[in-house]
């Protein structure tokens, strides 16, 4: 169960990590509790209230939003890189 729970799924984030844009990778990551209020949904029949729904909507905006704007900052002028 150990295996299944927890090693697996963290081998994996690791593989993709090496294969994806840390942009692609970033947003995924960020979409891991809107994919298990799924799989509760369809496995569990576990039901989110609203507040919990909007809560999880805005995780995953706000980390769509830093990734997105992670590509477009400039360091300012004699700034040392």
């Amino acid at each position: 169960m150990a295996i299944l729970s927890s090693v697996l799924p963290y081998s994996f984030e690791l593989l993709a990590l090496r294969r994806l844009s840390q942009r692609v990778f970033g947003i995924l990551l960020s979409l891991e509790p809107a994919v298990a209020a799924l799989a509760g949904l369809i496995v569990l029949g576990q039901r989110l209230t609203p507040t919990q729904l909007m809560g999880m909507a805005f995780v995953v905006l706000a980390s769509g939003l830093v990734m997105g704007a992670g590509g477009r900052h400039t360091p300012a002028d004699g700034a040392a890189t």
